[in-house]
């Protein structure tokens, strides 16, 4: 992602903590569509399902799980969830082994049916009724791994972050403030190196396109040349700047 536009999303993010914070009483969920943009990567999607799968970790075992067998597999999940975050860090891609993809399979069906019970709601709509949101943001994070979709990493911070109160209704309200500010905490520290490394770049780029308005008011094509060459060891300024002169400074050399 380009950093204007990764700045940009941060910033998008942090409004919506500042805006709670601030004592906005309710905004609605839709807000956090913009993690649809950062989550487009794999990896940052799956690192980012695996940190609030961990997040709710210590409430989930603090709760009356339905059997030990499904506190067994959300602990596996979250050991294979690690093994292949870390697995695709070192290689920088993501990717996931056929093996893993279908023991992650195995685990979400799992989830899946431990809280698969369905209740009627408005004009027949069938809908499911979630006893453990702990339970849920596990299954949705193995989703994450197991599909290619932004709109996971969307629905899984929805769930992390969406409570309820009679005075506000259902949607981001000051109970999800401390969640909001987890999901600020997880983008600014997964791209804070990203971020560093391209705001050098860009303040070295700007520098030397202050340094090329002043080579183009010197007269002498000799002296410019000599300047050029002499910044030639600047990789970045010779990548970026020194093809657009050379051939201009040679011919005007030779005449």
């Amino acid at each position: 992602m380009e950093i204007k536009l990764l700045n940009k999303t941060l910033q998008k993010i942090e409004k919506i903590e500042s805006e709670i914070a601030q004592g906005t009483k309710y905004l609605s969920i839709t807000r956090l569509l913009i993690l649809k943009k950062l989550c487009k990567d794999n990896l940052a999607k799956c690192s980012f399902a695996l940190y609030l799968t961990e997040k709710t970790y210590q409430s989930y075992i603090q709760e009356k799980m339905p059997n030990k067998e499904i506190e067994s597999y959300i602990e596996k999940s979250l050991k294979l969830m690690k093994d292949i975050i870390s697995k695709s860090k070192e290689s920088t891609t993501f990717s996931i082994s056929t093996s893993n993809k279908n023991k992650l399979n195995d685990y979400h069906t799992t989830l899946l049916i431990s809280q698969n019970n369905t209740r009627k709601g408005p004009f027949g709509i069938q809908i499911r009724s979630i006893h453990s949101m702990p339970l849920y943001i596990t299954e949705i994070a193995l989703s994450c791994f197991i599909n290619d979709d932004e709109k996971l990493g969307y629905e899984i911070a929805k769930n992390y972050t969406e409570k309820y109160n009679c005075n506000y209704g259902t949607g981001l309200i000051p109970e999800s403030l401390p969640y909001i500010r987890d999901i600020v905490k997880f983008w600014v520290d997964y791209h804070k190196i990203n971020i560093s490394k391209q705001n050098i770049l860009e303040n070295k780029r700007r520098k030397n396109i202050n340094l090329i308005e002043i080579i183009e008011n010197i007269e002498d094509f000799r002296l410019r040349k000599f300047i050029i060459d002499y910044l030639k060891k600047d990789k970045i300024f010779k990548r970026n700047f020194i093809s657009n002169f050379k051939k201009d400074i040679d011919n005007n050399c030779e005449s």
